[in-house]
């Protein structure tokens, strides 16, 4: 069974709700997972708000990567080993270009195959769809000039958040 969690926002009580509701029901092997950033964030600012979003839900993000300049494949092999992980908000297509970059799109699948958890986030939600082709309505510029717009590919819907 393939758990996915598409969130616009973390952190409404709507948000807080939904995560916490689809994190208890999954019967998890510990209550910590890993965060991936949508881009490098040097004093990780958003880290530490989406770690303080789950704690106030009685779970915990002890795991910080982003496929930029944060990325170690160690850690990632990492954050694969954690019953969930949440993909942050930010750029789409930044985000998606540097998760084809680390070439971990087939290891994202097979590890929500194995019954890992991914709770995506705006920008994170739409990696879970088949194409990130609806970044353009939430204003995101293609700065990186990604031409190849397909994600993940594990809903068989677009996700347009906000």
């Amino acid at each position: 069974m393939m758990h996915l969690a598409l969130l616009s926002n973390a952190e409404t009580p709507n948000g807080k709700a939904a995560i916490g509701q689809l994190l208890s029901r999954c019967n998890l092997q510990s209550s910590a997972g890993a965060y991936i950033g949508s881009e490098p964030a040097p004093q990780e600012i958003f880290f530490t708000q989406t770690k303080n979003i789950y704690a106030s839900i009685g779970y915990q993000l002890d795991l910080y990567l982003d496929f930029e300049d944060g990325f170690c494949i160690d850690v990632f092999h990492q954050a694969l080993s954690k019953p969930f992980i949440h993909l942050s908000g930010g750029n789409t297509f930044r985000f998606l270009n540097a998760m084809n970059q680390r070439n971990v799109a087939n290891a994202l699948i097979n590890y929500t195959a194995q019954g890992g958890l991914l709770i995506g986030v705006s920008a994170g939600a739409m990696l879970l769809t088949p194409s990130i082709i609806t970044a353009n309505l939430c204003g995101d510029p293609n700065d990186v000039g990604i031409e190849n717009l397909q994600a993940l590919n594990l809903t068989s819907f677009l996700f347009a958040p906000h």
